[in-house]
């Protein structure tokens, strides 16, 4: 597999291009926006996850699996951020998805109280709900935009 970065830079945001050669015949590309209004909502995201690993650390260190739900928090984290960077609609859907799993996973961690495997399981439903809606508006958009094209 190769790995290839490009850079592509203007006056208000700036991408970030990825292409990897998968064998030897497939390549997959992806494109990552920086904007101001990305930036801002980083911020935002970095600023409710401090606060969420603090109180974690505060109120949870004697839980039994700590570290497994600081591993599970911080792929969330990673997944927020991919998904706000990303722009093109698969990355953009595989991040949501990784992101509806990630929830899924940290509500459950405390599975021992029967809420939680309820609250996880809702989660989980709701997650599903949207996306199978986001799909639909993936393949309106795509039918739509395809035909007036043509």
């Amino acid at each position: 597999m190769f790995f290839f970065f490009f850079l592509f830079k203007s006056c208000n945001f700036f991408f970030i291009s990825t292409k990897y050669l998968m064998f030897n015949f497939f390549y997959f590309s992806e494109l990552f926006l920086f904007s101001s209004l990305n930036l801002i909502f980083i911020k935002i995201v970095f600023v409710v996850c401090f606060f969420v690993v603090f109180y974690s650390l505060v109120y949870f260190f004697s839980f039994q699996n700590f570290y497994l739900f600081l591993l599970k928090f911080f792929i969330f984290f990673t997944s927020i951020l991919l998904y706000l960077f990303s722009v093109n609609i698969l990355t953009f859907f595989l991040f949501w998805e990784l992101m509806g799993l990630c929830s899924f996973f940290l509500i459950s961690s405390f599975f021992f109280r029967y809420k939680t495997r309820f609250a996880s399981f809702v989660a989980f439903f709701w997650n599903l709900l949207g996306d199978v809606s986001l799909m639909f508006f993936f393949i309106i958009n795509f039918i739509y935009f395809f035909f007036l094209v043509l």
